[in-house]
């Protein structure tokens, strides 16, 4: 393999995760005529930065209603919310891989994640289950770090992604 080729592997992951997210961010927005009852619940709890709940914390609609405010309560927000936390599991797969994996190898892991179900046809469902995979992923990946070195920064994402 030459030089070039982590950089076009790094080239092609970030082509198809972009790709697939403004898909599934813009198809919904334009094809749905309105929200799930898990998008719904998730909206009026963020609306009302209540901290939890009696059925889930409110980190999840704290998200999405913090992307309702950046964007002006687009109606492809939650969708939008939904593909940032695949694009962050996609992501820290691919960054666990290539320290484990060959480019190709890591690339073709990373990518089948974006077949998971939660990230194709139940992501247009944002709920509780799309965030925390992406912590869980994240914590894994920073916790894989911290064993592998002894960088504070790693550390305390590795802490930070627990909570």
């Amino acid at each position: 393999m030459n030089e070039s080729s982590p950089r076009r592997w790094t080239m092609m992951f970030w082509c198809v995760v972009l790709v697939h997210a403004a898909l599934w961010t813009l198809l919904p927005g334009l094809l749905h005529s309105g929200y799930k009852p898990d998008v719904i619940e998730q909206l009026f709890i963020g609306r009302e930065w209540v901290p939890a709940s009696s059925r889930h914390p409110a980190l999840p609609a704290f998200l999405v209603e913090l992307v309702n405010l950046i964007t002006g309560r687009a109606f492809w927000s939650p969708f939008f919310v939904s593909q940032l936390c695949a694009l962050a599991t996609v992501w820290g797969v691919w960054q666990l891989g290539r320290k484990v994996l060959t480019p190709a190898s890591a690339l073709v892991a990373s990518l089948s994640v974006l077949l998971y179900w939660y990230f194709t046809i139940e992501s247009t469902k944002y709920n509780q289950n799309l965030p925390y995979i992406a912590f869980w992923t994240l914590s894994i990946l920073f916790t894989a770090l911290v064993a592998c070195s002894s960088r504070c920064s790693n550390a305390c994402l590795s802490f930070i992604s627990f909570i």
